[in-house]
């Protein structure tokens, strides 16, 4: 008995440590405390001139040192624009979308994010582990940013932007692999995390950027393998570049980050992710994810990608009812992606 009540004691102590307490001084539960892993190139850290500066109690960044932002490293600061620069001309990025919409979908909980995000960077030089970027491992960086707040938040996934990098800029071999290198990646920052489950959205390539054509020779090939990630990633999504705005090469105007960002979100909904299924990140409500059957809750949409290489994809019935239903068929088969069988 006495055995028992020990181990009760101390149970109890670790969970009172389980919590994060904000700057403002308001204490926030592990479990009411959601936070995001932004990582990516320039358009994650953001280039839209008009900046989001109004902050809100329950969204907040996790702040890793940047270029030119005199905040302390490591530390919860009210999110606002901008988030994380990598140099001076940095603006608004998807971040502080994403934040604001979670606070109105979940006004119960607070949302986090720590964003690393650096122009130009790759998956593999990059974001991959042991990558000997020296200062620009950004995988290095992220984990050593995360393994200070694990044990005290609730992870809700990794939110991705690569790939124009990899098209402008490496080699026809690495941009054939990008697929397998974004699986790899995942797989390094979940096993890391211990977090197996935890869910992952990566963008569609910017395909419509007005210089892409001529700028990024692989273009056709990294979209192509962009589109193939949720073959290779269980528990994943992409998150649609169709129909959105750039303000130069590549770069997406502020009206295309809210759009993106609700993209992401109506994903997160539609899947069951944490906190949309109240069940915890590990444990979707729903398999979200891409198998070889076919299970009364899905559908499988076969597609051909971008070189005409066949794709299956496996994807809850919930995203297709209604209204919904053709909205998700217009942004999912995309303009270098076309349904193969009806549903």
């Amino acid at each position: 008995m006495l055995h028992c009540a020990a181990i009760i004691v101390v149970l109890a102590a670790l969970s009172s440590f389980s919590q994060v307490t904000l700057p403002s001084g308001v204490t926030v539960p592990k479990e009411k405390f959601i936070v995001y892993i932004m990582i990516g190139h320039s358009n994650m850290g953001g280039r839209a001139p008009e900046l989001d500066t109004v902050m809100d109690v329950h969204a907040w960044n996790y702040f890793i040192k940047d270029c030119c932002q005199n905040l302390p490293n490591h530390t919860w600061v009210p999110a606002r624009d901008c988030i994380h620069m990598d140099f001076g001309g940095s603006a608004d990025g998807p971040s502080m979308h994403f934040l604001k919409k979670m606070v109105r979908e979940f006004p119960d909980y607070y949302f986090g994010v720590v964003n690393n995000a650096n122009s130009g960077v790759q998956c593999r030089a990059n974001y991959q582990k042991g990558n000997g970027a020296g200062a620009l491992d950004l995988f290095a960086e992220m984990v050593q940013a995360l393994n200070l707040i694990k044990g005290n938040v609730t992870f809700g996934g990794i939110i991705c932007m690569l790939g124009v990098g990899e098209a402008v800029n490496a080699t026809d071999s690495v941009c054939r692999n990008f697929s397998n290198d974004i699986a790899l990646m995942v797989s390094q920052f979940r096993d890391t995390l211990g977090l197996p489950g935890l869910p992952f959205l990566i963008g569609a390539f910017e395909r419509d950027g007005p210089d892409v054509k001529t700028l990024a020779p692989h273009w056709q090939v990294v979209d192509s393998e962009t589109n193939l990630v949720p073959l290779k990633v269980a528990i994943s999504g992409i998150v649609p570049s169709d129909s959105l705005t750039y303000f130069d090469r590549w770069h997406y105007t502020y009206p295309a980050y809210e759009i993106w960002t609700q993209r992401a979100i109506d994903t997160i909904k539609a899947r069951h992710w944490y906190p949309a299924g109240a069940s915890g990140v590990a444990s979707p409500r729903r398999r979200a994810v891409f198998s070889p059957g076919m299970r009364h809750c899905e559908v499988v949409c076969r597609a051909t990608d971008a070189l005409g290489r066949r794709a299956v994809l496996t994807l809850p019935v919930a995203s297709y009812s209604g209204a919904i239903s053709e909205r998700m068929r217009r942004i999912l088969f995309s303009k270098n992606t076309k349904t193969i069988t009806g549903y």
